[in-house]
């Protein structure tokens, strides 16, 4: 039998084990806002996965990826989480101690409780082609198979935020891995925008599109 360190939570819900080479723990290095139209996100780089939400009311809200440094279509709340093993922080917790977990290389972090003071609580996962895609608006909205949460209360929609890095640009007539943050309804919703709209070209007219990356809905704990 290998020796190393396996630790898992309620449930058998794994948490660490140093016997997985490729498994990494994120940790946030980044928090920011942006203000207006393609409002670039900072301090960004590749392999880092982002999280966010608009910062107040109702309406389309989403990444562009393709943009370097990417961007949000409207003022937004993110937050960069990149692997432990890339992170420099080490008294992040309020202290320079803590415990520090290496992969089975005996170099590479897995986990350092030093470098973080909050965590992301992913509520859901949303797979590869599970959202059907809508061009959603106030005034019409598509909920079937494109409902990606349902706020619990106030302070859980006004906390939820969504992962941005299938986002590919909002516009007029297409958009791609993007969201609607509704709060006509009950305590809050996000919904799934994602569409070509040919506008009757070639006798063509909406197309919905379908989420092509993973999708991350949670909060911060």
């Amino acid at each position: 039998m290998a020796y190393g360190l396996q630790v898992s939570g309620r449930n058998n819900i794994y948490q660490l084990d140093t016997l997985l080479s490729s498994t990494v723990h994120m940790t946030v290095v980044h928090s920011g806002v942006t203000s207006g139209s393609n409002g670039q996100i900072a301090n960004y780089t590749a392999g880092d996965l982002v999280v966010g939400r608009p910062t107040s009311g109702s309406g389309v809200f989403g990444s562009n990826f393709v943009s370097s440094p990417p961007t949000l279509n409207v003022a937004g709340t993110y937050k960069i989480l990149r692997a432990i093993s890339g992170s420099s922080s080490t008294s992040l917790n309020g202290s320079t101690y803590g415990a520090v977990v290496y992969k089975a290389n005996g170099t590479t972090k897995q986990f350092d409780s030093r470098t973080f003071a909050n965590g992301f609580g992913i509520n859901t996962i949303w797979h590869s082609g599970s959202l059907y895609g809508a061009k959603q608006s106030a005034s019409s909205l598509t909920t079937a198979n494109n409902t990606v949460w349902t706020s619990t209360s106030s302070s859980n929609y006004t906390n939820t935020m969504v992962s941005l890095n299938g986002g590919l640009g909002v516009h007029n007539l297409t958009a791609f891995d993007s969201f609607y943050f509704d709060t006509s309804v009950g305590t809050g919703r996000v919904l799934f925008h994602s569409f070509i709209d040919f506008q009757g070209a070639l006798g063509a007219q909406l197309m919905a599109i379908a989420n092509f990356s993973e999708i991350l809905v949670g909060d911060f704990k």
